[in-house]
């Protein structure tokens, strides 16, 4: 299994407008990504900052989500609202602090 980690931040007008596409992205995702074990999003305290969790079945599933044609609609989409661009992290869990 990969985890990932991706995080940025928006313009502060930009929060209604984006969070229209990230449902759209997430609910797309899901329909059409088997391998992607889990995706979720996050809002932040400060109403601006977003983090996604992601988990894919390996690294074939991964390579295949940032190729489909969506992911790249949906950054094209995201990158000009952003104020820091996103970033990706790989992450793994604590096993003794993994609930």
């Amino acid at each position: 299994m990969i985890a990932k980690l991706a995080r940025y931040r928006l313009k502060a007008d930009k929060q209604d407008e984006v969070v229209a596409i990230l449902e759209e992205f997430v609910k797309t995702v899901k329909e059409k990504e088997p391998n992607t074990l889990r995706y979720v999003v996050y809002r932040l305290e400060d109403g601006v900052s977003f983090v996604h969790i992601m988990y894919f079945k390996d690294e074939e599933a991964e390579r295949h989500h940032r190729g489909t044609n969506y992911v790249k609609k949906f950054t094209e989409l995201l990158n000009p609202n952003c104020v820091d661009a996103p970033e990706f992290v790989k992450i793994a869990p604590v096993p003794a602090h993994y609930l």
